[in-house]
């Protein structure tokens, strides 16, 4: 479903859990001071926005799963300009593997159909196995390899 204001606290408890997740595959993924602040706005600004999409899934009234999509532009030197942008989609671990991640990707893909966008993209880290699983199972392929170094 659509999320609302109300689902905010709970797709902060998420978000932390799957931060806590990133950070053991890789340190660079450690929150900065604020960081739960700073993404409780991003979430708000989302909701707000009718560039983005925010879901919940819920179990009994709880939220067990939420995603976030939004539409960017690449820039003007290529045809296909307005794309979906997959922010995050997590789904809490004791409810991983029962078709919610699924469920949330489909209504995200039929929202950017329903806009005419016919591209949508994400980024998962390398180190994530299972987040990679995921996404090649729903037809996914990689089209970059983001490269870093240390400046010193």
């Amino acid at each position: 479903m659509v999320a609302g204001p109300e689902h905010v606290p709970a797709i902060l408890v998420l978000w932390e859990e799957l931060s806590s997740y990133h950070e053991q595959l890789d340190p660079f993924y450690a929150q900065c001071d604020g960081a739960v602040g700073n993404f409780e706005s991003h979430v708000h600004q989302s909701l707000q926005s009718h560039d983005s999409l925010v879901l919940v899934c819920l179990e009994d009234d709880h939220v067990i799963g939420y995603s976030n999509t939004l539409v960017e532009l690449h820039p003007p030197v290529v045809a296909c300009r307005e794309y979906g942008f997959i922010d995050n989609i997590v789904v809490t671990g004791t409810h991983r593997r029962r078709g919610a991640a699924s469920l949330m990707l489909s209504r995200t893909l039929e929202w950017l159909s329903a806009r005419g966008i016919d591209r949508v993209e994400l980024n998962v880290s390398e180190q994530n196995i299972g987040g990679l699983e995921f996404w090649r199972s729903q037809g996914f392929l990689d089209f970059q390899k983001l490269m870093w170094r240390r400046v010193t």
